[in-house]
């Protein structure tokens, strides 16, 4: 179309669509919580993730809580009761009710949103927590470009939460968390 000699010629492989995104718990257990005290889960969760998705990828959370109002939560159905998610230092907030998630890279380069979930930022302690949402996504965490070969991302998500005195006892306090993992292709 332009009169000009043709250039050399080119050859390109293409590879299968790779998404990997695996977690290693379904679940995590806080035990008896406290009102004197901040409580960890465990099992910490640790969240793996691979593509080769030039563009990369986001990881986001959302959490089910009470299914109405903007913060996730500890819900007991039988209480008809929410330790609502918040987001800051628990320790500071000893006798009252909250609850929260911190995640830390642990293997590879993806870039974890700090802003919510890194407790080693300034004015922060290791009982810090990012609010954990309802009514729409966070990202936790994510990757401009492909994950090297036999180098996947894993970030360990870790969940803390307090009660007050007067928080009703019951044994079925849950929060259903919905992880996902979107490649930009």
């Amino acid at each position: 179309a332009t009169n000009s000699e043709p250039g050399p010629s080119l050859c390109a492989t293409t590879y299968g669509l790779i998404l990997t995104f695996t977690r290693s718990a379904a679940q995590t257990n806080f035990g008896v919580l406290s009102s004197t005290a901040v409580t960890t889960s465990t099992p910490n969760i640790v969240l793996t993730s691979a593509t080769n998705a030039v563009g990369g990828y986001t990881v986001n959370i959302q959490g089910t809580g009470s299914g109405s109002g903007t913060a996730s939560g500890l819900y007991s159905a039988s209480k008809t009761k929410l330790i609502a998610s918040t987001s800051g230092n628990l320790d500071a907030s000893i006798g009252t009710e909250g609850y929260g998630m911190q995640a830390s890279v642990t293997n590879g380069t993806p870039t974890l949103n700090t802003s919510d979930w890194d407790p080693t930022q300034g004015g922060r302690n290791a009982t810090w927590v990012g609010q954990i949402v309802r009514n729409a996504t966070k990202i936790v965490y994510s990757s401009s470009g492909p994950t090297v070969v036999g180098t996947d991302h894993q970030v360990t998500t870790s969940y803390l939460a307090n009660i007050s005195t007067t928080t009703v006892a019951s044994n079925d306090y849950r929060d259903i968390l919905t992880f996902t993992m979107s490649a930009v292709w």
